[in-house]
């Protein structure tokens, strides 16, 4: 067990080549690594993203996947060594030439895989399928490497078809969203569906004292007001072929967000594939549910944070200078891989 509170700690970074298809296979190293960033986003659909910059030959074959790894030492020898992201090159730029060639490499995850593919005449989940049979068979047509964590069957009670041009992850999150489950992707690059579970309900995972001067805080903890972004009014629209429904719910008369109370009509719209029933109050009911999970929505911190394993979706607790308690989940994540310092995005505000 790593105590990530010390300063002597030694942060060291390599990144292997892997094969696209087996991604346990290890194919080389790429060369003359200087740095980089790895970003993670709880509420984006492809999960994680990373960008690595290299001097020199970098020795990269052009196909394989890369897989950033991380060692942890001290004056013992190694602590751990940990795969932080496996993804693919979805961008290169290069300036210079021989040893001064400089090449900023983007990377991305196996999710984006799934949301750089579209199905040739659109997609259709047929009465009486099963989620995670649809799950399985996408996963496994694109040979992405999946398996299942606790979650959510369920049986389509109606033929749902998602457009021409939708990809396949687009097609995967409306499988999720109609069973209660949500997509992730391990830094090892395999791709897990898991049960939906809110984040108030869930754990801490680790613990932060802002008032500990040997603690793991970096700088000051800043917040948002997330008042000023809450809708006026919920929008939901479905379409069946050449037929669709519509439903509409606003805020109270009188609330923060209000037209009457601010000015102006702040609306959000949103299109839902597989609306069941299909019709106008069941678009309504979609609506009041958005429009209840806005309103309800958590406050936002951000703070920087010394080194620990960690990733989106995890629950810290911590304790500002004047000494109030709350959880927190952490939204996104972006860890400096010279520095080894997080910049954590979190929401909650939930009190024990």
């Amino acid at each position: 067990m790593v105590d990530w509170t010390r300063g002597d700690l030694a942060h060291s970074l390599r990144v292997l080549m892997v094969d696209p298809f087996d991604l346990s296979t290890v194919r080389g190293e790429l060369s003359g690594v200087t740095g980089g960033k790895l970003e993670l986003h709880y509420y984006s659909d492809t999960r994680a993203g990373a960008s690595l910059t290299t001097i020199g030959d970098h020795g990269f074959d052009g196909s394989s996947w890369l897989r950033i790894v991380h060692t942890v030492s001290d004056y013992t020898g190694t602590l751990l060594v940990e795969p932080l992201f496996t993804g693919f090159v979805g961008a290169a730029s290069w300036s210079g030439e021989g040893d001064s060639l400089s090449v900023d490499w983007t990377l991305q995850s196996s999710l984006s895989a799934l949301d750089s593919a579209v199905p040739t005449y659109g997609y259709s989940v047929a009465y009486g399928a099963k989620a995670l049979d649809v799950y399985d068979q996408i996963c496994s047509t694109l040979r992405r490497p999946h398996r299942v964590d606790n979650a959510n069957d369920y049986v389509f009670g109606a033929n749902t078809v998602y457009e021409p041009g939708d990809s396949y992850l687009s097609v995967l999150n409306g499988v999720c969203d109609s069973s209660g489950n949500q997509l992730s992707v391990d830094s090892d690059g395999t791709i897990s569906i898991s049960r939906y579970i809110a984040p108030s309900s869930r754990g801490v995972e680790f613990s932060c004292d802002e008032r500990d001067k040997r603690g793991m805080v970096v700088g000051d903890v800043s917040g948002d007001y997330e008042e000023y972004e809450l809708p006026s009014r919920v929008i939901v629209r479905s379409e069946d072929g050449d037929n669709s429904v519509t439903g509409a719910v606003d805020v109270p008369q009188g609330s923060f967000s209000s037209f009457d109370r601010r000015g102006f009509r702040n609306d959000r719209f949103e299109k839902v594939t597989g609306l069941w029933p299909f019709s106008n109050d069941a678009a309504r009911d979609k609506a009041r549910q958005l429009l209840d999970e806005s309103l309800n929505q958590s406050d936002s911190i951000s703070h920087g944070l010394m080194y620990r394993p960690l990733n989106v979706g995890m629950i810290e607790r911590l304790t500002t200078k004047d000494g109030i308690t709350k959880r927190w989940m952490v939204s996104d994540a972006s860890l400096d891989l010279t520095a080894w310092t997080w910049e954590l995005d979190l929401k909650g505000g939930y009190i024990d």
